[in-house]
């Protein structure tokens, strides 16, 4: 574009006192070198000032240049959007950081050592991507450049990012109504520029300024649709301001750009609702699942860790009716995977503690109470139906004993597989598969028969503890050595696919 030449300036201010039109002149030409150099502020406040050297009277070269200036200045649509809640995924170091770069600060800076890593790695990213370089994603594979990597995160202090991801979100909260401002403006110089100079300009410029006034007219006539799109943006209610910016866009004001940005958040957020909603269910649906176990004080002696005889008494307890399924592990513990899951109220089996641990400290977590395993002898408390059992076997009810198919998934009905909980018979408590289906961990065994377990083991009221064995601590059996967790199977063979659990919680 052609500008303005200062030989028309000099025919311009011929009326204006001679001292004031040389200092005008002056930083009118400051200010068509700032314009020169996209320096669209620097031009502002240089306009401000010849403007104020003419008695805050303005013409047609001073208003066309602001006009051109602040409308360059003016971002657009999608910047103020991503600027002001921060939407889309940028870069962290650009100051660009989107809703998951600020969960993911603010993990790191609480110390979060995976979130760390995460995050130093982002920033490495970024960083090959400013200077044109590509990040080799195979260097994620190889255990020292990981471990190193780790090292460094470990010790930086990311309370400083934190603070300054907190300052861009407060700092561009007021954004849009300064962008709606800015157009105000624009839309004001514009109509006093077409009104006062249409006569005086060339063609060309009046077409400029007419453009730009059609441009933002839309803007300043639905402000207060856009302000409410934002505003539910900022509020995280992404699906009504989806809804917003496609009336937006149906009126002419183009949000594409906006609603494609939208699509995965709310994408994301419904998986995430879902989640949570799945995760109420099976916490309700464990919740109401309990029964409440009368115990008994003193019903066997135990060694304490002192090698001294102490009573065991087993408390009043709320217990599980059912095995833990995997659709109420995978509930709590990852909702997508139940969509892999071939039988979702079958029980869960457990390779090891570990996994146990995890699923507990969630649960305890989500529920803010304490599930937990059964001991040993609070397991054969109420899978006897709260009898007194000195010598741990099932065979002192006969009736069970003789009719074993009735309550029990065994080698003989099962079908060699675990089944759907609940499709036998109850124990006299009300707790269903405590002689079959699976094996269940305690705090120190896995005891109870399995769906392979042999019907006569069952009639014969076999021991449960010669059926599967798991030792917490490492120690030495004969010539062998089970380790912490390890399962020794009947036949000495390993077996990891038939231990389940039943969850139990105090009374409190």
């Amino acid at each position: 574009m052609k500008l303005f030449t200062l030989v028309s300036f000099f025919i311009l201010f011929t009326s204006i006192s001679t001292a004031q039109s040389s200092l005008a002149k002056i930083e009118y030409s400051y200010a068509e070198e700032a314009y020169r150099a996209k320096n669209y502020i620097k031009t502002i406040k240089h306009l401000e000032e010849v403007k104020s050297l003419l008695g805050g009277e303005t013409n047609g070269l001073v208003m066309y240049l602001e006009i051109m200036s602040r409308n360059h200045q003016r971002v657009s649509l999608y910047q103020i959007l991503q600027n002001s809640v921060g939407v889309d995924l940028g870069d962290i170091s650009d100051k660009n950081a989107d809703l998951e770069d600020v969960n993911l600060i603010n993990k790191a800076s609480s110390g979060d050592s995976e979130a760390k890593f995460q995050l130093i790695i982002k920033l490495t990213r970024a960083q090959y991507n400013k200077q044109g370089l590509k990040f080799d994603e195979n260097m994620l594979k190889n255990e020292v450049f990981v471990k190193h990597v780790k090292k460094i995160a470990d010790t930086m202090n990311f309370e400083r990012l934190k603070q300054t991801s907190n300052l861009i979100k407060k700092g561009n909260e007021s954004s849009i109504n300064k962008w709606l401002a800015s157009n105000i403006k624009i839309d004001e110089l514009c109509a006093s520029y077409l009104k006062n100079f249409e006569n005086d300009v060339p063609l060309e410029k009046l077409k400029q300024i007419y453009e730009i006034k059609k441009e933002i007219r839309p803007f300043i006539e639905n402000k207060d649709l856009l302000t409410k799109a934002w505003s539910l943006i900022a509020e995280k209610k992404y699906e009504i301001a989806y809804i917003k910016f496609n009336e937006l866009n149906a009126i002419g004001i183009n949000s594409k750009t906006v609603l494609n940005k939208l699509k995965p958040v709310i994408e994301k957020n419904k998986v995430k609702e879902e989640a949570l909603k799945a995760q109420e269910k099976a916490i309700k649906n464990i919740e109401e699942n309990m029964v409440l176990v009368k115990g008994e004080a003193s019903v066997s002696e135990a060694i304490d860790v002192n090698g001294n005889t102490v009573l065991e008494s087993i408390p009043d307890l709320h217990v599980s009716k059912f095995e833990l399924t995997q659709l109420a592990y995978w509930s709590v513990i990852d909702v997508n995977r139940l969509k892999v899951s071939t039988c979702k109220t079958c029980p869960i089996t457990f390779p090891s503690r570990n996994y146990i641990d995890t699923f507990l400290e969630k649960l305890n977590k989500a529920t803010g109470k304490k599930y937990r395993l059964p001991t040993k002898e609070e397991w054969y408390w109420f899978a006897t139906g709260g009898r007194k059992t000195t010598d741990e076997k099932r065979g002192i009810n006969e009736e069970k004993a003789d009719n074993i198919s009735k309550y029990a998934w065994h080698s003989k009905n099962s079908n060699g597989k675990r089944q759907k909980v609940g499709l036998k018979e109850p124990n006299e408590l009300g707790l269903y598969d405590v002689w079959g289906n699976l094996s269940e961990y305690t705090t120190t065994s896995a005891v109870g028969g399995a769906f392979n377990t042999l019907k006569k083991r069952f009639n014969s009221g076999d021991d449960y503890t010669d059926l599967y064995k798991v030792n917490n601590e490492k120690k030495s059996l004969g010539k062998r050595k089970v380790f912490s967790l390890s399962i020794i199977g009947v036949g000495e063979n390993k077996d990891d696919k038939k231990l389940g659990i039943r969850l139990v919680r105090d009374i409190e």
